[in-house]
């Protein structure tokens, strides 16, 4: 939910924020491209910590990566594991997440923006990169080809090159 937040916060702090990198978020739904009914239904419905922590790995990293780096997995899967929220919380956060809605906003952002999206994330489908691209003035827009969720981790060299160039272009003011 970092990348709607970072929408709110470019949108009602105009002149707090420098620069803004949005990675792999959504407009919001009414006008942004909806996650595939299973996908949602998934996110909605599993209470079993494994099975949520499972389907959270599967849409965030590809099976290769999964297979090349097996500690970073099993690092990451501890992490969610320790981290996740009660069945209660995990669906207001869902509520939360799905209640954002700022396309009618994005134009009024002024800050800088980088949309960084992997070009296979099921999560917040890739055309939702493509529409914040479009709607925020003279944004940019990064597709991470392959790159589902997690692709700032997966593919963290590319991504981290994109925002490096990103910040260097739009160096914070004193």
């Amino acid at each position: 939910m970092g990348g709607r937040i970072a929408q709110r916060l470019a949108i009602d702090h105009p002149t707090r924020v420098g620069a803004v990198v949005l990675a792999s978020t959504t407009p919001g739904n009414l006008h942004g491209v909806r996650r595939p009914a299973e996908v949602d239904a998934a996110m909605r419905s599993l209470s079993d910590p494994e099975e949520r922590v499972r389907f959270a790995l599967e849409a965030m990293f590809t099976p290769a990566f999964e297979t090349a780096h097996p500690d970073v997995l099993a690092r990451i899967r501890r992490h969610l594991l320790e981290s996740l929220l009660p069945p209660n919380l995990s669906r207001l956060h869902y509520l939360a997440s799905e209640g954002h809605e700022a396309w009618d906003e994005l134009p009024r952002i002024t800050a800088p923006v980088l949309v960084t999206h992997g070009g296979d994330d099921s999560l917040n489908p890739t055309a939702n990169g493509h529409l914040l691209a479009e709607r925020i003035p003279n944004a940019e827009l990064h597709l991470v080809g392959g790159g589902r969720h997690g692709h700032p981790i997966e593919f963290a060299d590319e991504t981290a090159r994109a925002v490096r160039d990103f910040l260097a272009r739009h160096p914070l003011e004193p």
